[in-house]
């Protein structure tokens, strides 16, 4: 079912059916980001299933199983294998965690699994040696990873930076840091260049009272570490505790990994969390005047997840490898939040699939009957109603979504013509 955002998707179908369908349209602004080849996914996924989202779903869930490969692969080259294999096991659970609820039941969100799979992908190619077989074309894997990731979501654009970062702290020779290196920011930054030409700043209203909220000179390091804390709870103040702590763990970490010249060493997973930092920054500076509920969002939480992960990992291999006090106790202290927030993670995560699966349902049976139904119950559907009424139409004559014939039956009205309501 079409809902919120979705419906500055459903257009893009009418126009490919009718042939004019355009880059510009694929390029466009959605918010923002510019998310081409989320657009390009929708597009082709939809045109093979009637644009049924539980389609889309599924490819998240396929995007993020991708991801786990990749640092199931990371994690037993860097950190160890066999029995030391056990201690990767939370980290499928965060991976997959339903404080991430709303990215698994919301198609259009693809676009934030699109980013993690493939920052996660750039990062593990850097971090190849060359001198393995592969090593040769993990370069060039790595830059296509980047791009895509970049031609995703804004968010994507954060894999350049971390990943020269990456580069410089690497193992490889002087000589080849140097090289790679140059290589690197120059198609970083083209395409962030061509990634804002013709850029516009969306405008957005603040909700009535948000303002109010945001006071002191203290807010915007509490909305951050709300927002980095949220990974592991649902709630405000644990969210800001858990945040301080896991800053002071990366504090430890970094500070260990230095101290015997190894950074090189924990260079994939030191880029997941800077990477995480990046963009959690940047969703304080265009978020928090909206609220301290923000920090909180549940599609964000992709991405303080990943910050995790990679302070997991890195904890990990400095616990099996190092055995200092400092290090075993920073191990404990994660793992113990890990271990106690995943179960409450899933039960609520169960909670909100079930209330979102009741929303849906309800908002099929409104636009299966767009033309009766009252302004007011539309914009429940988009705060717009007049998209839906626009829109509506083009999915009708489709065949697509609710109208689709997969979907309780045949369609209720006659196919009208596409030139009528594209």
């Amino acid at each position: 079912m079409a809902y919120g955002d979705q419906w500055r998707i459903a257009q893009l179908f009418g126009k490919l059916s009718s042939g004019t369908l355009d880059f510009a349209h694929l390029w466009n602004q959605l918010n923002e980001h510019r998310i081409l080849l989320p657009r390009v996914l929708m597009l082709s996924l939809g045109r093979l299933t009637e644009w049924n989202n539980v389609a889309e779903m599924y490819t998240t869930q396929a995007l993020l199983l991708v991801a786990l490969v990749i640092l199931l692969l990371t994690f037993r080259r860097d950190v160890g294998s066999g029995s030391k294999l056990l201690l990767f096991v939370p980290v499928a659970f965060l991976v997959f965690s339903f404080r991430q609820a709303e990215i698994m039941l919301m198609g259009l969100l693809m676009q934030f699994a699109l980013v993690l799979t493939f920052a996660v992908l750039a990062f593990h190619f850097l971090h190849v040696p060359r001198a393995r077989p592969s090593g040769k074309l993990a370069f060039p894997a790595a830059l296509v990873s980047a791009t895509l990731a970049s031609l995703s979501s804004a968010h994507g654009l954060l894999v350049w930076p971390v990943g020269l970062l990456q580069l410089v702290v690497g193992p490889a020779a002087k000589r080849t840091k140097v090289y790679l290196g140059v290589i690197w920011s120059c198609i970083g930054t083209a395409e962030w260049l061509f990634y804002f030409h013709g850029y516009r700043v969306p405008d957005r209203a603040v909700p009535d009272g948000a303002g109010e909220a945001v006071a002191g000179v203290l807010y915007y390091p509490r909305f951050f570490l709300t927002s980095m804390g949220s990974s592991l709870s649902w709630w405000q103040g644990p969210a800001f505790v858990i945040g301080a702590l896991l800053l002071v763990l990366v504090a430890a970490a970094l500070l260990l990994a230095t101290e015997d010249g190894k950074l090189a060493e924990h260079s994939f997973f030191a880029a997941l969390m800077l990477f995480a930092f990046l963009v959690l920054l940047s969703i304080t500076v265009g978020r928090a005047e909206r609220g301290i509920e923000q920090a909180l969002v549940s599609r964000y939480t992709m991405y303080s997840i990943l910050g995790v992960v990679g302070l997991y990992g890195m904890l990990a291999k400095l616990y099996l490898d190092k055995g200092s006090r400092v290090a075993n106790i920073a191990f404990a202290a994660l793992l113990a939040c890990v271990l106690f927030s995943l179960p409450v993670a899933y039960s609520e995560g169960i909670e909100v699939g079930r209330a979102t699966e009741e929303s849906r349902e309800w908002a099929a049976s409104v636009v299966a009957d767009y033309e009766s139904q009252p302004d007011e119950t539309l914009a429940l559907i988009y705060p717009n109603p007049e998209v839906v009424r626009r829109r509506a139409p083009v999915l009708e004559w489709l065949g697509y979504n609710v109208f689709s014939s997969s979907v309780n039956g045949a369609r209720s009205r006659p196919r009208r013509a596409i030139g009528k309501v594209a």
